[in-house]
């Protein structure tokens, strides 16, 4: 019976393990089940930084991305947090070639609907204490600034989930474009708050005009409205009514609630400090009226002050980019000079944080093609090629697609590459060859002969030369 019990204990034991352990690919660079590069010794190299994980620092990355690492931003397989040095590999895929080379999965399905992915940035990111994998900080993450090249803000965050072995959703990047002009917040409307009408006293001077300044413009709403000569008046005339005037001006007066009037003519221009006001019924209608005005003007004021703190937050976001990228250029200034012809060009940085080591791409699904045929592969000397799986790209887009069968789907609009790896060799087909065999969208099916290069791949940079990409 205690052997029974000690049996139910521990299973319940390593269950629990296994369902609190971080769902992250974290413990060998490379080594995440789904992942399946297809080139023995054959994939983009890591970036390698060090730094102290109590302090954190700042990686900046030849791409031109830039990764914050807050202070205390790790822990280990417990959750306690990590002092000491950390070790981050890094690498980013950038083109079909890294999408091909290093494995990655590039399909997507949504509501039963698959898709492919066209990306705009994609890296795989790990950390190690000496030998033993480090996580991220649930409550301090850090920090991605993924150079792109897409300023299109249609792309989203997506995270590799190797267990489940599928792409999933993590919301959306913010995109700042380096190559943009910088530009002034565009002034707002001014507003004006609503004048409060007044009871007409009835022992001073009164007189009706149109009111056409927008600075007083919220007094036209009321009916039957005057405009009192103020008591702090001392300019005023009786005389000046008998007087045609061309021209009449309104503002707001130095007083509260008071409005300057201004007549003029080719003779003369006067000026009367004075008070709008309403007489009897009409006195509660206005200040219903104000009440409703004052609590637009009051709504506005808030939606106006909302509006100019998130443009200050976005201004200082940016400022804030463009210090990072002034000491990221200064950074890789070195290995321009060393490299002749290298620079960056990468026009936008695409931020976001990250809650867990792994796989992260900046994509958006699309639909791969409408045509199908199930296709032969043979070479040169016209002997079938096996091929495990069959990749295409397609040349104006950052994207891969995977066949495990000979029938595939592709877009004929599209420029076309087509490869596949049999008995160690890469064999492939460029979009011209690839178009005299599927030469009209009713073909179902077709033998393809494939160029098959005679040596063993040993560099992504053969691949790019050999496919064109």
């Amino acid at each position: 019976m205690n052997k029974w019990i000690y049996l139910i204990a521990t299973a319940i034991v390593l269950m629990l393990l296994l369902l609190t352990c971080p769902r992250s690919c974290n413990k060998k660079p490379g080594s995440c089940s789904g992942i399946h590069p297809p080139i023995h010794g054959v994939n983009v190299p890591w970036e390698v930084n060090s730094f102290l994980a109590e302090t954190g620092d700042t990686l900046f990355y030849p791409s031109g991305s830039i990764l914050i690492f807050p202070s205390h931003s790790l822990v280990d397989e417990k959750g306690n947090t990590v002092e000491g040095e950390v070790t981050v590999f890094y690498r980013e895929f950038q083109n079909p070639v890294d999408f091909f080379i290093g494995g990655i999965p590039m399909n997507y399905d949504s509501s039963g609907i698959s898709y492919v992915f066209e990306s705009s940035g994609m890296f795989e990111i790990s950390a190690r204490k000496g030998k033993k994998p480090v996580y991220i900080h649930p409550q301090n993450k850090p920090e991605i600034n993924l150079a792109s090249t897409n300023n299109d803000p249609i792309p989203s965050v997506y995270y590799l989930d190797t267990l489940q072995k599928q792409w999933i959703y993590k919301g959306k990047d913010v995109l700042t474009c380096l190559d943009l002009p910088e530009r002034k917040q565009p002034e707002g409307k001014a507003l004006y708050a609503p004048v409060k009408p007044q009871k007409a006293s009835g022992n001073r001077p009164v007189f009706t005009i149109s009111v056409e300044s927008e600075e007083v413009a919220d007094l036209m709403a009321y009916h039957n409205l005057r405009f009192e000569v103020a008591e702090e008046e001392t300019n005023y005339d009786p005389r000046y009514a008998s007087i045609e005037w061309n021209n009449v001006g309104t503002k707001r007066g130095p007083i509260a609630g008071t409005i300057r009037v201004t007549f003029s003519n080719e003779n003369d221009t006067v000026s009367f400090l004075t008070r709008p006001v309403v007489k009897g019924s009409d006195y509660e209608a206005a200040m219903e009226i104000y009440a409703r005005k004052k609590k637009e003007y009051e709504e506005k004021q808030i939606l106006r002050y909302e509006k100019e703190e998130a443009a200050r937050k976005e201004q200082e976001r940016i400022e804030r980019i463009n210090r990072l990228i002034e000491a990221r250029n200064r950074e890789i200034e070195a290995l321009q000079r060393k490299s002749e012809g290298m620079f960056i060009q990468k026009t936008v940085i695409r931020s976001f944080f990250i809650s867990n080591f792994g796989y992260w791409n900046c994509d958006e699904p699309f639909s791969w093609g409408n045509v199908t045929i199930t296709a032969r592969f043979v070479n040169e000397n016209e002997e079938e090629l096996k091929f495990e799986s069959v990749f295409m790209a397609y040349k104006s887009r950052k994207s891969i697609q995977r066949f495990n069968s000979n029938q595939i789907t592709f877009n004929p609009q599209e420029e076309i590459i087509i490869w596949g790896i049999a008995n160690g060799r890469i064999a492939y087909l460029l979009n011209e060859d690839f178009r005299t065999y599927v030469c009209g969208t009713n073909q179902r099916a077709c033998t393809i002969r494939m160029h098959v290069y005679p040596g063993l791949i040993t560099s992504r940079e053969e691949v790019s030369g050999l496919l064109g990409i």
